[in-house]
């Protein structure tokens, strides 16, 4: 007498099951989430120059330039930060080398998304411009605003900062 294809079926599944199970598992594993080391060291960063650590946030932010050398947002960050501190020449040099990276918006290189790049590059060039209001190079200083507005700063607060700037330089 033939057993019952049921039978045979349900003999298949207790015996593959777990081989099935298994196989699944390797297959289709949760991968664990992994924030890259320049993020948390650009959040860390972005964290102490807002208390006011300046010295200590560039730290961070030359942490993850090492790291990732074309981190735009570190550079024109640290820019900040220098910028700041009064230190306007290193500034100058982050906020140009923040430019010269927009090409990772052709290229797709950054591990930024778009969003950060866009914003990265048009805060880049809105302290360059006010380094150079601040220096009394007005003209200059208007032209590279235009590059800010172009990349999605907005128009108005372009403004209201550039006639900030200049009120306040001695």
């Amino acid at each position: 007498m033939k057993p019952f294809l049921g039978i045979k079926a349900m003999m298949l599944g207790v015996f593959c099951g777990p081989f099935v199970v298994i196989c699944i598992y390797f297959l289709i594993r949760p991968q664990l989430l992994e924030i890259p080391p320049q993020l948390t060291h650009l959040d860390s960063g972005t964290q102490l120059h807002e208390a006011g650590l300046l010295d200590l946030a560039i730290a961070k932010y030359d942490l993850a330039t090492e790291i990732n050398p074309n981190n735009l947002v570190a550079y024109q960050k640290r820019g900040d930060a220098y910028f700041a501190k009064g230190d306007l020449g290193h500034a100058v040099v982050d906020y140009n080398q923040a430019i010269n990276l927009r090409s990772l918006l052709a290229s797709g290189l950054g591990s930024q998304n778009l969003t950060d790049l866009l914003r990265g590059i048009s805060e880049a060039y809105m302290g360059k411009a006010l380094v150079y209001a601040w220096q009394g190079r007005d003209l200059e200083s208007q032209r590279i605003i235009t590059r800010a507005v172009d990349f999605g700063y907005d128009p108005v607060l372009a403004k209201s900062a550039l006639e900030g700037m200049i009120a306040r330089r001695p």
